[in-house]
């Protein structure tokens, strides 16, 4: 039997329309992309590097390791996983992305709506944002894992969006270190930690002033108060601070 005689036995729509069909479908079980994806890496760590530049006095650059570490190898894991899962570099970044996005801005979300509605139970806000945010995570993660669209150009202005964020927290940060090198003066947080390993050295300090600390009681009453309707004498931590001093 001939070559040529199998192939006249197949119908022509057959050989018109299968092949062409069946190809795509192969293909797309992977997809790549040539656009560079760096969002969720830069979202991951924005928060982390916004809140140093806004506490950069009180913080010192060493105690960024830990909590970046964290957020870091998490949000890999995630990545990695949603990749194995969609077989689609874009979508699985976009959704690690709406992942941290959720996480970080819960809180801000809270308290917003706890200004807003104020209730006597915070929790209760908790118990319908809670699930809300979830399902409305779950409805982006679906969509974009169902959708058909081409990703790369939303891909691309999430990318300049997080970097924009991040170079406005690195420019803060820039500004502070710049301004005091310039001024011979050195980080406030490490100076007092460079103190304290002084102190514990028993090594003679730049800093002679005494450390004041001043203690409010939120919501404590005061000592006439627990006498008369408490019948509870607070004498002996009221006269405490006065030994102490």
């Amino acid at each position: 039997m001939c070559k040529n005689c199998l192939l006249e036995d197949i119908p022509d729509e057959l050989t018109e329309w299968s092949l062409p069909k069946a190809v795509p479908r192969i293909t797309s079980k992977i997809s790549k992309t040539d656009v560079m994806i760096i969002h969720p890496i830069i979202i991951a760590i924005f928060p982390v590097l916004a809140l140093y530049a806004h506490n950069i006095r009180n913080t010192e650059l060493r105690q960024l390791v830990l909590p970046l570490s964290c957020i870091l190898i998490t949000t890999l894991i995630v990545w990695v996983l949603l990749r194995r899962l969609t077989r689609h570099a874009e979508k699985a970044a976009l959704m690690t992305s709406a992942a941290l996005f959720f996480f970080f801005a819960y809180g801000h979300v809270f308290e917003i709506i706890n200004s807003i509605v104020k209730p006597d139970n915070a929790a209760q806000i908790d118990w319908i944002l809670l699930p809300g945010w979830t399902v409305l995570l779950a409805i982006i993660s679906v969509w974009l894992y169902k959708t058909r669209l081409q990703l790369t150009t939303f891909t691309k202005l999430i990318n300049v969006f997080s970097l924009t964020l991040i170079s406005l927290s690195c420019a803060k940060i820039g500004w502070f270190v710049v301004n005091n090198a310039s001024a011979g003066k050195p980080n406030p947080a490490m100076a007092t930690a460079s103190t304290l390993d002084d102190q514990v050295a028993g090594q003679p300090t730049i800093m002679t002033r005494p450390d004041i600390y001043f203690i409010l009681l939120d919501a404590y009453a005061r000592g006439d108060i627990l006498r008369d309707y408490y019948n509870y004498d607070n004498t002996p931590l009221l006269r405490a601070p006065n030994k102490m001093a």
